[in-house]
């Protein structure tokens, strides 16, 4: 069926408002972005701690719940470590170039085009930390959303459900294998069909807001869409969508938001890496006491970042933050496949494991007396 392209890819982007309120609150003394001004000695090549960190973040998915959490709560700070941090609104795809060129010392990033790609363009950027592992019982932080009135006539039982003719899908128009992107496409593998036999409608990147495709969904204007929390969840609790199918059912071997930074950085700065991960520990076993839940905290960090009332955001979830960093090389193997099949690697990495540096890790989780190896096979293997 012929795609009813309407614009480029969909990757939110939220309200100048919400970027000004995370941008102050980035800015706090409080657990913002000036965090702290230690002094501490280097250790063997350590660098210096005292000097400013650039920190980039995402700010439209909760799966990055983790980095907020460390910029809001003051983890950096209590490592010792002056961070400067701020959003990033939009594709985590830009900020590749921006960590392998020192502009930017570490960055939310998605394993997409841009950090497979990297490689052979001279990018050597490396995950260090991944913020989630997707487990039932936890948030999806992608998932697929059938309109309302279309699942209560209780036609959706099966993904051959979603052959029926005419569906309008909410998709993406720039490749970059985003989250998505990538959880878009997984869903029609499973489904057992191409993208060319589904009707599409397609957003621009720049200019589309998580209200927007609210608004899609409240005004008939598609019927299937995979999409990021927290719209989904507030659009499940007004009865706008369906929250139908997650990460689990068509992906559980997916992680979609690491922490990256450049090899030359991590080299020449292992004391400050490491302690920045300590950090993002101490931000994971902070939102894991939650079990999931959306408390009250929790809720005011996701409303300052996206825009979304604290209300709004108690209507969601948290996702799972108990695998205190692991990374899973299943996770970086599949979406490697993934992202070929739709043309984005040109020159698949023959090992993607060598994307993955987990010393900073493994000394973290040994200096907070966490067992387990920062990287494993796969998700089901982590501790």
């Amino acid at each position: 069926m012929r795609s009813a392209r309407i614009g480029r890819r969909l990757l939110v982007a939220v309200t100048a408002s919400a970027t000004s309120v995370l941008a102050l609150a980035a800015c706090s003394s409080s657990g913002g972005g000036d965090s702290g001004t230690g002094k501490s000695a280097n250790g063997p090549g350590g660098g210096d701690l005292s000097k400013t960190i650039t920190v980039k973040y995402g700010n439209n998915a909760v799966c990055h719940l983790v980095m907020w959490t460390a910029v809001k709560n003051g983890y950096f700070k209590d490592e010792g470590l002056n961070v400067k941090a701020s959003p990033q609104a939009g594709a985590s795809a830009a900020l590749v170039p921006l960590l392998a060129t020192g502009k930017v010392d570490f960055a939310t990033i998605t394993p997409g085009g841009a950090f497979f790609n990297g490689p052979s363009q001279g990018f050597d950027v490396r995950a260090i930390y991944s913020e989630e592992t997707p487990i039932a019982g936890y948030l999806s932080v992608v998932k697929v959303m059938v309109r309302q009135e279309l699942w209560d006539t209780g036609q959706f039982k099966t993904l051959d459900d979603l052959k029926k003719p005419g569906l309008r899908f909410l998709s993406v128009g720039t490749r970059t294998g985003g989250a998505d992107d990538s959880a878009f496409h997984a869903l029609l593998n499973k489904m057992g069909v191409k993208e060319s036999d589904v009707k599409e409608v397609v957003l621009p990147d720049a200019t589309t807001t998580a209200q927007d495709v609210i608004n899609l969904f409240k005004s008939d204007k598609i019927d299937i869409g995979v999409y990021n929390a927290p719209a989904t969840d507030i659009m499940e609790a007004q009865k706008i969508a369906h929250a139908w199918l997650g990460y689990a059912d068509i992906m559980p071997w997916y992680q979609d938001c690491l922490i990256g930074a450049s090899a030359g950085y991590i080299k020449k700065n292992p004391e400050i890496t490491q302690k920045f991960v300590q950090a993002l520990m101490k931000a994971s076993q902070y939102v894991s006491q939650a079990k999931g839940k959306m408390t009250p905290e929790l809720a005011k960090i996701v409303g300052d970042v996206t825009g979304f009332t604290a209300q709004q955001i108690s209507l969601s979830a948290t996702p799972n933050t108990t695998n205190n960093g692991q990374m899973s090389i299943e996770s970086l193997v599949e979406t490697q496949k993934l992202l070929q099949s739709e043309g984005l690697i040109p020159k698949p990495i023959s090992d993607p494991s060598t994307l993955l540096e987990g010393g900073p890790l493994d000394a973290a989780r040994k200096a907070m007396n966490i067992t387990g190896p920062a990287v494993v096979p796969n998700n089901a293997t982590g501790s």
